[in-house]
């Protein structure tokens, strides 16, 4: 039956021709042919359950630039008790080396007013000290004048220590970066990390080991960039060069009041994550209300709820 150039025709050839560049990119000849074979072989039966899928498939495209971050969302908290503990040897060999005896409850006392100060900055100032800033606020916590060795080799021990105590992926991240980019041809996939203990240079050290760096074109990590979310300064270095309209991008993250709340002033989509049932965030957004566009409890959520934007 020959083609018929009907309003309702034209839209189908329109449509079957943008399913094929998705699926085949540039290459001409088999666009042509799976337009061609399809209005020959579908023209009879041409339901709305094809025409939904179409439909479907075009949505899931126009999200075209993703923000993800890192702790609790990509990876999740575990290792921690390992690194604090490998820290805690350093740091007493050190005080011993000095001549100081130390116990585990000043270096407990201790953890708890640097994570204080840590958080103080963070939430107030919208940035992440530096490693070496809180290893020597450390030091002072303890009352302890530290040498430059004793400065050095804990903050060694405090950055490195997520590669000697990893925390794990989270199920199915790898699966769903793979086929963002593959199947569903994301051109532009970030990473936005507010770094504590652990600088940038080593996360991405742990994201290359586990094979998932690959799938990211932009790193924003707080240490570097001097600002930690909601700062727009963090998604606007994660999107640099990327000429993609805000309401295109998505960012995210497990953390209403950092990642939520800065994606949505600047217009971007977001996705509450709390897929990591030990996230230590969780309690503070579990059952309230959301700036985020949806909530996703997994990476296949996530993946569903990126399908269904539009």
């Amino acid at each position: 039956m020959p083609f018929c150039e009907s309003p309702n025709n034209i839209v189908r050839w329109q449509a079957r021709k943008q399913l094929a560049t998705m699926i085949f990119g540039n290459d001409t000849g088999s666009i042509a042919l799976f337009v061609y074979a399809t209005s020959t072989f579908w023209y009879q039966s041409y339901d709305d359950r094809i025409i939904a899928t179409i439909v479907h498939f075009e949505v899931s495209m126009t999200i075209q630039a993703i923000t993800i971050d890192f702790w609790n969302t990509l990876y999740d908290s575990s290792g921690g008790e390992g690194r604090e503990m490998e820290r805690g040897r350093v740091v007493l060999e050190q005080a011993h080396r000095l001549g100081v005896g130390l116990t585990h409850d000043m270096l407990k006392a201790a953890q708890q007013q640097a994570w204080k100060h840590f958080n103080r900055v963070w939430r107030e100032e919208q940035r992440t000290p530096q490693t070496r800033t809180m290893v020597e606020f450390f030091w002072q916590a303890l009352g302890v004048r530290a040498d430059a060795q004793a400065v050095e080799a804990v903050t060694t021990v405090f950055c490195e220590g997520v590669l000697a105590h990893p925390p794990k992926l989270l199920p199915k991240v790898k699966e769903v970066l793979s086929e963002l980019t593959s199947t569903h041809r994301i051109g532009h996939i970030a990473l936005i990390s507010d770094t504590a203990f652990s600088p940038g240079r080593v996360l991405k050290q742990l994201m290359e080991r586990d094979g998932v760096a690959e799938y990211f074109s932009a790193f924003s990590f707080s240490d570097e960039t001097g600002v930690s979310k909601p700062h727009p300064h963090a998604y606007t270095i994660a999107l640099a060069g990327v000429d993609v309209p805000l309401e295109r991008c998505v960012h995210i993250g497990d953390i209403e009041r950092t990642d939520i709340v800065g994606a949505k002033a600047l217009g971007m989509k977001a996705i509450l994550f709390a897929g990591d049932p030990n996230g230590q965030m969780n309690a503070e957004h579990q059952d309230k209300p959301t700036q985020a566009d949806c909530r996703a409890d997994s990476w296949e959520e996530v993946l569903e709820a990126l399908r269904q934007m539009g």
